[in-house]
């Protein structure tokens, strides 16, 4: 079909197949022909990456409305971290519902630090309801040692930022890349057997072509990888102004008070 001819963008499957085959995965796999489209593996056995472009909850709704679809499989999520999810877990795994919702409540409360729309990040809690309901597992993308916190605590506010940017958009394979890490992360515990496919992975735009160059089984929900390249260049340009513009407004706030301060000095010197 022309999604899966669409999804993988570099790697030959002889690099990456050895990778794979390492995780319990072997992408040698070839585009299906038309003889073999109904021969192809359903939601049962895939890999799927859905953007996730943080502004509105579009892509949260249709996920939600599909989930059912990949019942017993597994759901990875950007904002949350694990001592979180393990929380939830727990909640889940006691009768009633009311530990349920008064979790989740803290969860979201939580999360609400990403900067996101109360909307927004009410959709991804509602993710997590979901996916109980559907008996599929969640799991954290990132840890906290790589949020935009941790960067700005080590860096300042604008040098961390640049960085944390960086990080989130590098295309490296290095096993420090955002992506990187969390293709890592998500082919580990799928062949450990604590992520089950079908595997869901819901992140940025900028996350997902270099999602299926590394882990090219991996392909895109709902969109072909034009739309998706597209939308994360739109997205890191955009972050990368904001960044520039804050660095500019500081520099301009800096020059102004190291303006009084020599004049404080001048005075001084008389």
């Amino acid at each position: 079909s022309t999604q899966r001819e669409d999804r993988a963008l570099g790697p030959s499957r002889e690099r990456a197949c050895p990778l794979l085959a390492s995780m319990g995965v072997c992408a040698s796999r070839q585009p299906a022909t038309s003889a073999e489209q109904s021969e192809q593996p359903g939601p049962s056995s895939g890999f799927y990456f859905v953007r996730d472009d943080h502004m509105a909850t579009v892509q949260q709704a249709r996920l939600a409305a599909d989930l059912h679809k990949y019942a017993n499989g597994s759901l990875w999520l950007e904002f949350f971290y694990e001592e979180q999810l393990a929380a939830v877990r727990a909640a889940f795994a006691t009768p009633g519902v009311v530990d349920d919702e008064a979790v989740l409540a803290q969860v979201k409360k939580a999360v609400m630090s990403n900067g996101w729309s109360d909307a927004f990040n009410q959709s991804l809690v509602d993710l997590l309801r979901l996916a109980h309901q559907h008996s599929i597992s969640i799991h954290a993308l990132d840890s906290p040692e790589w949020s935009l916190d941790a960067f700005t605590e080590r860096y300042g506010t604008f040098r961390g930022r640049l960085k944390y940017l960086a990080n989130r958009a590098s295309q490296e394979n290095d096993g420090e890349g955002a992506t990187s890490r969390w293709a890592k992360r998500v082919m580990e515990e799928h062949a450990e057997g604590t992520a089950p496919a079908p595997v869901v992975v819901m992140g940025g735009a900028e996350h997902g072509p270099v999602m299926l160059e590394i882990v090219p089984v991996f392909e895109f929900m709902y969109e072909d990888a034009g739309a998706v390249r597209a939308a994360a260049k739109a997205k890191v340009e955009a972050e990368l102004a904001a960044a520039k513009e804050a660095k500019s407004e500081a520099e301009e706030e800096e020059e102004a008070a190291e303006a009084k301060i020599g004049s404080a000095l001048a005075l001084f010197s008389r």
